[in-house]
C-alpha cells in the first residue's frame, strides 16, 4: 500500500448550500453596483462589487464555521519489543553457562540481526521495575544484571496495556523464568493482544547449592517470653550429606545448632529453635546453613532478621457496636494470642453488656483501642466525647473497623488522628477483591514473597463504596479492585510524630477465616501484625526516621524518610536535615537531605560490606536544634534472586502458550527468531484545521468594508 491522504470538509451549512449562498452573494454584489449615483467607470463598479462580495461571503463563512480533517495513511515495519531480564540471577554462572555471556551472544547473533531487518526493535530492561527510558542494545549489554527482584508480570502488563499506537506487534521475553514479585505473568499473558515469545537463559539442570529459603518468626515478642523461629532450608545436589543449620545473635553467639540429613539431590525442610529475648528493643539474629563443597553461590546461605522486643503484654480495649459475627471472630482471635489481654465494651442501647463506659484510668492503661463498628447510631454523645477526650489526652493508638451502623460523624473529635476521611456522598455496598499494594510489616512477614498470590485466591469482601478516602500523608496498604476497575482503600495506616492509627474498611473480614482445607489462614496473622503495629508506640519525637524496609541486599542503596515537627507537632518544611551513617565502626560521612513537602525529607546511601548500618539524623530550623532520631538496617549478601538458580522453563513456556507465542531455550533461539512474522502496520496521522474564527478572516471583512466605504466617499456616492 502506497501512502495516501484523505480530506474531509465539514461546516454548519451544507457545502452545496454554502456554494449556492456564495453565488447569490456574488450576483447581489454586482447587481447592487449595476448603476451608481454619480455614475462611475466600469472598473470602479467591478472593484466595489468584489469588495461587497468579499464582506458578504466572509460573513457567510463565519456563520458556516467550516473545518477540514486530513488523514495521512502510511505503512511502517512492525515493532518488536525485546524484554530483557536484568535481575541479579541473570548474572550467575550456572550449569557451566555464563548467563551474561549467553544474553550477549543471543542479542548479537545473526538471527537477531536478520530480525532487525524485518522489525523495528525496542530494547527494554526490567528487574523489579520496567526500564523504559532510551535503552540501547550497547548500554543494556554493558550494564551488569543486579536487580534485587524479578517482576515479569508487571513488566508484561505495562507493555500489553499500552496505547494502540505504541503497542508492539509482539514481545520477546528473555529471562531465566524466576519471577519472585508482582502479578502472575501467565494471567497477564492470557489477556495480551499480541503474542509473547520467550527465550530461556541458563541451564535447567540444578547446581549444588544450600540455602536459607525463609525464616518464620513473630516480628514482635515480649521480654522474657519464649518465641519460636523456624528456619526453612533447601539443598540441591547434596543428597546423602549432612548440613548444619544454626542460629546466632548480634554478637555471633550460638543460639542453637542442628544437623539435618539431606535425603535426595533436591531436599528441603525446616528446623525450629526457641528464643527467649532478655533485652527490650529491636534485636536481630542470623540464620545460617552450612556451606557444601562446590556450591554455586554462598550468598544465600545466611540471612538475618529483626524482632521488636516489648517490655510487657498488650492490653487491647475493643469498643464495639451491637454484637455480630465479625466482632466474635475478632475477640476470639485476640484472646487466642497469648500476649493479648482483651477488654471489651459491646454496645447495648446507650450502655454496654460488660458494664459502664471505660474510665480515664482504664484508657490510660491500655496499649491500643479498636473501634469495631463503633461509634454507631444512638451512641451516648456526652459519654462518647469524654471517652475520645481521654483517648486523645493519653495518645492511645486507634484502629477503626468499618461496618454495621457505624456513624462517621460521631468520629469528629478524633478525625485528625484517623488515617481516613469520611465523605459526604451517597454510598452503596459492593463486593470486590482486596489487593495488597506492597510489602509492609502489617501485610506480610519480611521473608514472605508469595503473600500477593495468596490474597488473590481469597474470597472478595464487602465495603461501602464512596464512604472513605485516605488522609493525605497516610499509607494505603491494600485496596479494593472491582470488576469495573473501581478502586477504594481497604487497609490504611497513619503515623505521625510517633502516634499510630489504622483503618480496616471491610464489612465482613471474618470471611477470610473461612478458608478451604489446606489453605493458610490470612485473617489471624493479619490481625496479629496489625495489633502489634499499633501497640509498638514510639516516643513523641520531633524528628522521626523511617526506613523503606529493615533489610537490604549488599550493593543496593538504602532509602529512608525523615519527618520533622515543631513544638506543636506540625510539619516543618525548609529545615536543614543531616544524616550520619556508621557501618562496622566506620563512619560514612554526612548527607544533607532533600525536602519533599509536608515536613518530609528523603535520602539514601550506598552500601558496600554486609553488616548493621547505624543511622543518626538531626534537624535544625532557623538556627535552632529541632531534634534527632536513630535507627539501623541490616545489609547482607542474601537476595531472593538466589533462591531459584536454575533455568525455570515451565513458566516461560506457559507465558508463551497463553499468549499465542512460542518458547525456546537460548541454544535453540535462532529457529524461534527466524520464524517470527508480523504484518506491517498502518499508521494514521490525523490533523484538524478550523477555517473560521481566525483573525485574518475578520481582518479581511473589515478591510473590504473599509475600502468600499472609502471609494464610495471619494466618488461622492451616498
Amino acid at each position: 500500500m502506497t501512502p495516501r491522504t484523505e480530506w474531509q470538509f465539514t461546516s454548519a451549512i451544507a457545502p452545496g448550500w454554502l456554494v449556492l449562498a456564495g453565488l447569490v452573494a456574488l450576483l447581489f454584489a454586482f447587481w447592487s453596483y449595476r448603476r451608481t449615483l454619480p455614475p462611475v467607470g466600469t472598473n470602479v463598479r467591478t472593484i466595489l462589487a468584489l469588495l461587497r462580495f468579499t464582506s458578504l461571503f466572509g460573513g457567510l463563512w463565519l456563520l458556516a464555521r467550516p473545518s477540514v480533517d486530513i488523514e495521512r495513511f502510511r505503512l511502517e515495519p512492525p515493532k518488536l519489543a525485546f524484554l530483557i531480564d536484568r535481575s541479579a540471577s541473570m548474572g550467575l554462572v550456572q550449569g557451566g553457562i555464563d548467563r551474561t555471556a549467553q544474553v550477549r551472544e543471543l542479542l548479537t547473533s545473526d538471527a537477531a540481526a536478520r530480525l532487525a531487518g524485518k522489525f523495528g526493535i525496542d530494547y527494554l530492561a526490567f528487574d523489579d521495575t520496567l526500564k523504559r527510558a532510551g535503552e540501547t542494545l550497547e548500554r543494556l549489554l554493558s550494564a551488569l544484571p543486579d536487580g534485587p527482584l524479578t517482576d515479569i508480570g508487571s513488566a508484561l502488563g505495562v507493555l500489553v496495556t499500552t496505547s494502540r499506537r505504541d503497542l508492539p506487534a509482539g514481545i520477546v521475553l528473555v529471562s531465566d523464568g524466576a519471577s519472585n514479585r508482582g502479578p502472575d505473568p501467565v494471567r497477564i499473558a492470557r489477556s495480551s493482544p499480541v503474542p509473547i515469545w520467550t527465550i530461556g537463559i541458563g541451564s535447567p539442570a540444578p547446581d549444588r547449592d544450600a540455602m536459607v529459603v525463609r525464616i518464620e518468626h513473630n516480628p514482635v515478642v515480649y521480654q522474657g517470653s519464649k518465641t519460636s523461629v523456624a528456619i526453612h532450608w533447601r539443598a540441591v545436589g547434596s543428597g546423602g550429606k549432612e548440613l548444619t543449620v544454626s542460629l546466632r545473635d548480634r554478637e555471633g553467639r550460638s543460639m542453637g545448632r542442628s544437623q539435618v540429613a539431606v535425603k535426595s539431590d533436591f531436599d528441603e525442610g525446616a528446623v525450629e529453635f526457641e528464643l527467649t529475648p532478655e533485652a527490650a528493643g529491636r534485636q536481630f539474629w542470623t540464620a545460617e546453613v552450612g556451606t557444601d563443597e562446590g556450591e554455586l553461590t554462598t550468598g544465600n546461605n545466611r540471612r538475618s532478621f529483626f524482632i521488636d522486643v516489648l517490655k510487657s503484654r498488650m492490653r487491647v480495649l475493643v469498643m464495639a457496636g451491637p454484637p455480630d459475627h465479625g466482632l466474635g471472630d475478632l475477640v476470639r482471635r485476640l484472646m487466642q494470642d497469648g500476649q493479648c489481654e482483651v477488654i471489651s465494651r459491646t454496645r447495648r442501647g446507650e450502655a454496654f453488656y460488660e458494664g459502664a463506659w471505660p474510665a480515664d484510668s482504664l484508657v490510660r492503661s491500655v496499649d491500643l483501642v479498636l473501634l469495631h463498628h463503633f461509634p454507631s447510631v444512638g451512641t451516648n454523645r456526652e459519654a462518647l466525647a469524654k471517652f475520645f477526650a481521654a483517648l486523645t489526652a493519653h495518645d492511645v493508638p486507634v484502629g477503626l473497623v468499618d461496618g454495621g451502623r457505624l456513624d462517621p460523624e460521631l468520629l469528629a473529635p478524633i478525625a485528625d488522628r484517623l488515617p481516613v476521611v469520611a465523605q459526604r456522598t451517597p454510598t452503596r455496598l459492593v463486593q470486590a477483591q482486596v489487593t495488597p499494594l506492597g510489602r509492609h510489616a502489617v501485610i506480610a512477614a519480611p521473608e514472605d514473597e508469595r503473600f500477593a498470590a495468596r490474597w488473590s485466591a481469597l474470597p472478595p469482601l464487602t465495603y461501602a463504596a464512596g464512604r472513605w478516602s485516605a488522609r493525605p500523608g497516610s499509607e494505603v496498604l491494600a485496596q479494593f479492585r472491582g470488576a469495573d476497575g473501581e478502586k477504594a482503600p481497604a487497609l490504611v495506616v497513619f503515623e505521625q510524630a510517633g502516634s499510630r492509627s489504622a483503618a480496616l474498611l471491610v464489612r465482613d473480614f471474618w470471611k477470610w477465616g473461612i478458608v478451604p482445607v489446606g489453605s493458610e489462614d490470612e485473617a489471624g496473622p493479619l490481625w496479629g501484625r496489625l495489633v502489634r503495629f499499633l501497640a509498638l508506640r514510639k516516643a513523641q519525637k520531633h524528628v522521626v526516621l523511617k526506613f523503606d524496609r529493615d533489610q537490604y541486599p549488599s550493593g543496593e542503596p538504602v532509602t529512608f524518610e525523615v519527618s520533622v515537627y515543631d513544638g506543636n507537632f506540625q510539619p516543618i518544611d525548609g529545615a536543614e536535615v543531616t544524616t550520619e551513617v556508621v557501618s562496622n565502626g566506620k563512619e560514612g560521612g554526612r548527607i544533607l537531605l532533600e525536602g519533599i513537602g509536608s515536613g518530609r525529607y528523603r535520602g539514601s546511601f550506598a552500601t558496600g560490606s554486609e553488616g548493621e548500618y547505624r543511622v543518626r539524623v538531626a534537624a535544625r530550623y532557623e538556627n535552632s536544634e529541632v531534634g534527632e532520631d536513630r535507627g539501623s538496617v541490616l545489609v547482607e549478601p542474601y537476595s531472593v534472586e538466589l533462591l531459584e538458580t536454575r533455568l525455570n522453563e515451565e513458566p516461560l513456556a506457559r507465558i508463551a502458550a497463553a499468549s499465542g507465542g512460542g518458547y525456546a531455550p537460548a541454544e535453540k533461539a535462532d529457529s524461534l527468531l527466524d520464524g517470527l512474522r508480523a504484518e506491517p502496520r498502518e499508521i494514521v496521522e490525523s490533523s484538524h484545521y478550523d477555517l473560521w474564527g481566525k483573525w485574518w478572516i475578520l481582518s479581511l471583512i473589515l478591510t473590504a468594508l473599509t475600502f468600499e466605504w472609502t471609494i464610495r466617499m471619494r466618488t461622492g456616492m451616498l
